[in-house]
């Protein structure tokens, strides 16, 4: 058996920005014959985060090749009992774009608006364009038989009336076309989800907010809950007597209680956390830390949302996701370049802390590992707040108004669900998070990580919190979350030297591009410059978009980014020293200035002045008060020596390269600016 890869239908425009998110998405599947008189199986789409990718691709293989997905779907199913029903997709997508793609539904590629009503409204939509002003893409990508030809045609029929509609309703007061700058959930997320595979009601909570605030042809129902993984505080074992003489205990101490010791036997102690909008255990710590600092649930009343903030000290430093977190701790200790492990906490799952002490990292990348921590020192201990809701891994699914499938489809999410919560438990859970009984409670603990807690971390009894919050509770904590951050501000340098033309690399330069632009909140303020101005000016940057214009203000910068891939190259060279160097003096003083560079590399042929210009950059980026500096390379090779040399090594910025480098881009850009208050 080998994985297979899914084909989907795409047109030229929006092929290179797909190619470069393949690596977000886990194909399931057998290239099994089923034997004679076998119809293609149902196609269904699963979403789900980074921090259950892993464990969700693991039980979709194992469904495909379970005797569960070959019974029948219902009493008109006519296939043979050797024949299989589904093949699965898994893909990825965090909390914060998943509730703005359901906000934007009736845009979302593969829904028939020729068939249901019209959804559209008055809301509004990314960067400040009014939803209304927003049209379904003029491509078809949905999956080949998803939704049947007849359907595709009628979309696309519906969709050219459209086309000659007065141009003005595009507008958006900018003079320009808006499309560009509106959501699109295909491009921003993938293709339209049939199951949700959530890592907290907390994050269906946020879809059930969008849907009401802009209702269309998406309903979520069927929900199921499958496993349990409480939050914790995941502490150094090195610590663990003082805070026992401080007075506080693995279990029964409130978040107040804990922070406050944590600041008495270890000040200035960095504490970590995923960021709420990209993580599912992020987001769920953040509703703890508001809702239950004193061990109570709180429900939305007294919500201070600025005081837990501060007991943080302003140390907590967002992840993109928790497995994430601990790899950077981890390399940062072999590397002596950071907090490292034994000089920092983090705001995880209980789950995380058992994977991470057993050596067993589901999204570990390979400069991790999964070798088990050296010594106690390394090792981490888990403490539970008093008060906090659990995670409670729900599975969803989703109806898309006016399939033709629906009934089918529905059986066989239906299916899969009931193979989740039964006999495929395991291949989801993995020994490492707490199953579920028929009546949604936590089982008693039982697998790999509960046999020796003391060498997992863990704690096999801990009081259960059942809190659900709702979706006003989750908009709020969102919403809360946000405010307390600050705007950031952002220069962002764009290569369109020769180098940059062919094998993809203006496609990815434009896809990481607009990722980031979607991350930033009206606050929020930037600006766009392409290097070199021309053949004649290689040193000097051209003005795209003026720095300090408002993170809302997307019109103009979006529709350049769609257009980067087709533009005029500039023949000469990228004289990205220069180029940097201007942007660090130019941001000197701006109140958390960010220089986001893309670029292949300083490409002009090698002679003495270019150690110069180095020598001028580095003296330049080291100052105090120098912007950090993201950088995304497009070399085919990765962040070489060169590329790694326009950061500053000291930073804890990063270079990102690879096919999910865009993404990973955005999710740091996400973490330095305030961005939206609800997505």
């Amino acid at each position: 058996m080998r994985v297979l890869v899914r084909r989907w239908k795409v047109t030229a425009p929006v092929l290179g920005a797909l190619l470069l998110s393949a690596a977000l998405y886990a194909y399931a599947g057998t290239d099994e014959p089923d034997g004679p008189g076998c119809a293609p199986p149902t196609e269904l789409r699963v979403m789900t985060g980074a921090e259950t990718r892993t464990a969700v691709t693991r039980a979709a293989n194992a469904y495909m090749r379970s005797d569960a997905n070959r019974k029948p779907l219902g009493p008109d199913d006519g296939e043979a009992a050797h024949c299989r029903r589904v093949n699965l997709t898994v893909y990825e997508a965090g909390p914060g774009e998943t509730a703005e793609a359901f906000a934007a539904s009736v845009l979302w590629e593969g829904y028939d608006s020729a068939k249901g009503a019209d959804h559209r409204g008055s809301g509004t939509g990314t960067g400040g364009i009014p939803a209304g002003a927003c049209r379904p893409p003029a491509r078809d990508s949905s999956p080949a038989g998803a939704d049947g030809a007849d359907g595709d045609e009628k979309a696309e029929d519906g969709r050219a009336g459209e086309e000659a509609e007065d141009t003005e309703e595009r507008k958006a007061g900018t003079g320009e076309d808006t499309d560009a700058a509106c959501p699109d959930p295909l491009r921003d997320v993938g293709p339209q989800p049939d199951v949700i595979l959530a890592g907290s009601s907390t994050e269906l909570g946020r879809i059930e907010g969008s849907l009401r605030r802009a209702p269309g042809p998406a309903a979520v129902k069927s929900y199921r809950t499958v496993g349990y993984s409480p939050l914790v505080l995941a502490v150094p074992a090195a610590l663990e007597p003082r805070l026992r003489e401080a007075g506080v205990r693995r279990t029964g101490s409130s978040w107040d209680e804990l922070l406050a010791a944590l600041e008495e036997v270890e000040p200035g102690l960095p504490l970590l956390r995923p960021d709420p909008d990209s993580s599912g255990a992020g987001l769920q710590h953040t509703v703890g830390l508001y809702e239950a600092p004193d061990g109570r649930f709180a429900g939305g009343a007294d919500r201070d949302a600025e005081r837990m903030e501060k007991r943080l000290g302003g140390r907590s430093v967002p992840a993109a996701d928790a497995d994430t977190l601990l790899c950077d701790l981890t390399r940062e200790a072999a590397d002596r370049d950071g907090p490292g492990l034994g000089h920092a906490a983090a705001l995880v799952a209980e789950k995380h802390v058992a994977d991470f002490n057993l050596g067993d990292r589901p999204g570990a990348d390979s400069s991790c590992g999964n070798s088990r921590p050296a010594d106690d020192a390394a090792r981490l201990l888990a403490y539970y707040p008093e008060g906090v809701p659990w995670m409670d891994f729900q599975v969803a699914e989703v109806a898309w108004e006016g399939a033709g499938d629906a009934e089918r489809r529905s059986a066989a999410v239906g299916a899969f669900q009931r193979w989740l919560a039964g006999e495929g438990s395991g291949q989801l859970l993995g020994g490492l998070v707490r199953g579920s009984d028929s009546g949604g409670l936590p089982l008693p603990p039982s697998g790999e990580a509960w046999q020796d807690p003391g060498e997992s971390g863990v704690l096999p009894d801990v009081p259960f919190v059942r809190e659900v919050p709702g979706h006003l509770v989750a908009d709020a904590v969102v919403a809360d979350y946000t405010r307390t951050r600050d705007p950031g501000q952002v220069l962002f340098l764009v290569d369109v030297s020769g180098s940059m033309a062919g094998g993809g690399k203006r496609e990815l330069a434009a896809d990481a591009l607009r990722r980031a632009l979607r991350r930033l909140g009206p606050q929020d303020s930037y600006g766009i410059r392409s290097y070199p101005k021309s053949a004649a000016e290689p040193a000097e940057a051209e003005e795209v978009v003026e720095r300090n214009t408002p993170g809302d203000d997307q019109a103009r910068a979006q529709n350049w980014a769609r257009d980067l891939p087709g533009q005029r190259v500039v023949p000469e060279g990228a004289a990205v020293y220069e180029v940097l160097t201007r942007a660090l003096r130019d941001t000197r003083g701006d109140d958390r200035p960010l220089i986001v560079l893309i670029t292949d590399g300083d490409d002009r042929p090698r002679h003495d002045s270019d150690a110069v210009a180095f020598k001028a950059m580095e003296e330049e980026r080291t100052r105090e008060g120098s912007a950090d500096v993201l950088v995304l390379s497009t070399r085919l090779e990765g962040c070489t020596a060169e590329i790694q040399g326009f950061k500053n090594p000291q930073d804890r910025a990063e270079c990102f390269a690879g096919e999910d480098a865009a993404k990973k881009l955005a999710e740091q850009v996400a973490g330095a600016v305030r961005g939206r208050a609800a997505r």
